[in-house]
């Protein structure tokens, strides 16, 4: 009776699991399968596995629209904004666990406290700030707001995993001769690829999924970014539905690649950082 039970418990789970599966890749499904039609082809059939395939929308965005100029546009703003946002973090978790100086665990809780602030609480006085330096429409300025928004959680993460790196090993470091640097290249660093890999992952799809800072800080059609480029074509082209799914598959393949590949890393990042 106990085996059967199991065997009837396991069945109903993976049942379950499997509906889950198919409602959650349908998206991604009716996204490829619409974006390889004609606009005539989907009013009349909008569900339908495609019978007749057409490159129609690829070709038109591409060649058209310098979509390529878009893609380069939310790669230099997502890749610069990330290795930016983690060499700041590293370096300031690294302070909050080895250094002692005055109201560090203050000044810890606050960064802490920022993860919760949005973007737009404080996008006016930001925008303010960049209209009068002059940093409007370049890519510096969506970098520099990306980055601080990238920083708050990314030290919370690296310094929960940091702590649990031995004292006893940062000892013998400094016996050895190691000073600070040399202590974060060669020990922490090391130690540290999970989470690392984690805020990479984490920080880069934000980034680059990201429409509001985008649209503000980005007003020019040469500097626009993906999701600010999609939000466009909404409204202009917001009855050709394959051609809009048509950009958000190009949107969306390098994020799905990057998961794909750095997916394990991901899940020990996390458990890493934030329970120990």
């Amino acid at each position: 009776m106990r085996g059967k039970f199991r065997y009837y418990q396991a069945t109903i789970l993976h049942t379950f699991l499997i509906i889950l599966i198919i409602i959650n890749l349908f998206p991604l499904y009716f996204m490829a399968s619409t974006s390889f039609r004609s606009e005539r082809d989907y009013i009349f059939e909008p569900y339908s596995v495609p019978l007749r395939i057409t490159f129609e929308n690829f070709y038109e965005l591409i060649v058209k629209y310098n979509f390529v100029r878009t893609i380069l546009n939310s790669s230099i703003v997502t890749i610069c904004s990330t290795i930016m946002g983690l060499v700041f973090s590293i370096l300031a978790a690294f302070a909050f666990v080895t250094m002692k100086f005055p109201s560090k665990r203050t000044l810890l809780n606050l960064f802490v406290a920022l993860i919760a602030v949005p973007p737009i609480v404080v996008l006016i006085p930001v925008y303010v700030f960049m209209v009068k330096v002059g940093l409007i429409n370049t890519y510096p300025s969506a970098i520099i707001v990306y980055t601080g928004f990238i920083i708050p959680f990314s030290i919370f993460l690296l310094t929960g995993f940091f702590q649990s790196i031995p004292v006893s090993l940062i000892d013998a470091a400094r016996l050895d001769g190691c000073g600070d640097f040399r202590i974060l290249w060669k020990i922490f660093l090391p130690l540290s690829k999970a989470p690392i890999i984690t805020l990479i992952i984490v920080n880069g799809l934000w980034v680059w999924n990201e429409l509001l800072i985008a649209l503000v800080f980005l007003q020019r059609e040469e500097m626009r970014t993906l999701m600010t480029v999609i939000a466009f074509s909404q409204s202009r082209f917001s009855r050709n539905v394959p051609f809009i799914m048509t950009q958000s598959l190009i949107a969306t393949i390098p994020p799905l690649v990057v998961y794909g590949i750095s997916r394990r890393h991901l899940v020990r990042g996390f458990m890493g950082g934030i329970t120990k």
